[in-house]
């Protein structure tokens, strides 16, 4: 009885010891587990690149798709890249959301639904015999086609979602007719305040800051090239955190003070501030292009192509 009572403690001692020993190695290999996990972790902290968001405003137009195709082909060759897409539309349209989806890489489609009525220039002429009552009302002409209008409430929707969402990174607006070589996002990617680099092919053939001796003189422009910073819409990149900084900053009103009162808004900051990109402003990395758009089509005859695939082209070739 004694010698069996021996027996099984000892198969108790040898049961504990085993017991004992896989807790340590399985500890032991949770352990070297989290040291990989957190590893891994601090590599890609230490490889980490600031996101870059891409500001795109759209709407309707016989070239608004293969603009958007050509610039979307760009982009998904950059990494860590997000593209802001604002259409002017009261929904997200199926041409757009379809296109968004095929190219596979992180995007935020809004839309914003524009007032002509906000900017309208009214002159109001009052009868000479009742000052009180207003006698003419006068909208001068083609005010409501400008480009440059239409963009103005698509980028500042873009603005308002970037202080609602984004924390860190750079952002530059990128409009659908400009062609960019993708060595430009690496190099804004670095921006810690506000980053300049040349356009080429604008109406002055060309919108850049001056260089000399690697220091920021001047600016050319040959579009109201009076203002504080004549410089086109694509030539300029913002740091998120600098821009969350100006709570006022916002695209204005005014349909030809765009880049100038933007930048007017992000101050203050000195000249010697502004990081000059694009191997110091001598190569061109961004084009101002458009795509030429023929005369209107001939409308589809949709009742003699009834229940044929041309009916659902016809919604996006036109």
């Amino acid at each position: 009885m004694r010698m069996q009572r021996y027996k099984k403690s000892e198969l108790f001692m040898i049961f504990l010891m085993i017991s004992t020993s896989v807790y340590i190695l399985w500890t032991e290999t949770s352990f070297k587990q989290s040291i990989v996990e957190n590893f891994k972790k601090l590599r890609y902290i230490g490889n980490y690149s600031p996101p870059v968001y891409v500001i795109t405003q759209t709407h309707r137009t016989p070239t608004q798709l293969p603009d958007l195709t050509r610039l979307g082909n760009t982009l998904k060759h950059v990494s860590n890249l997000f593209w802001i897409i604002v259409e002017e539309t009261n929904k997200p349209t199926e041409a757009v959301t379809e296109l968004l989806e095929r190219m596979k890489f992180p995007y935020v489609y809004l839309t914003c639904k524009f007032s002509f009525l906000i900017y309208f220039k009214i002159q109001v002429f009052y009868s000479n015999d009742n000052v009180n009552n207003m006698n003419q009302l006068q909208v001068p002409a083609g005010n409501y086609q400008d480009e440059n209008i239409r963009k103005i409430s698509n980028r500042n929707r873009a603005l308002e979602w970037l202080r609602s969402n984004a924390v860190d990174g750079v952002f530059f607006f990128a409009d659908e007719n400009r062609t960019f070589d993708p060595r430009l996002f690496e190099d804004i990617r670095s921006t810690k305040k506000i980053s300049m680099f040349p356009v080429g092919l604008t109406s002055n053939g060309l919108s850049s800051p001056v260089v000399r001796d690697n220091k920021l003189i001047g600016f050319y422009s040959g579009w109201r090239p009076e203002r504080k910073y004549p410089v086109d819409t694509s030539s300029f990149a913002i740091n998120v955190n600098f821009f969350l900084s100006r709570p006022d900053a916002s695209i204005p009103r005014n349909a030809h003070e765009q880049e100038d009162g933007f930048l007017k808004k992000l101050e203050p900051f000195g000249m010697d501030e502004i990081e000059l990109l694009a191997s110091s402003c001598t190569k061109i990395l961004v084009w101002k292009t458009e795509t030429v758009q023929c005369d209107k089509p001939k409308a589809i005859d949709l009742e003699k192509y009834k229940n044929t695939n041309l009916e659902k082209l016809a919604n996006v070739a036109t």
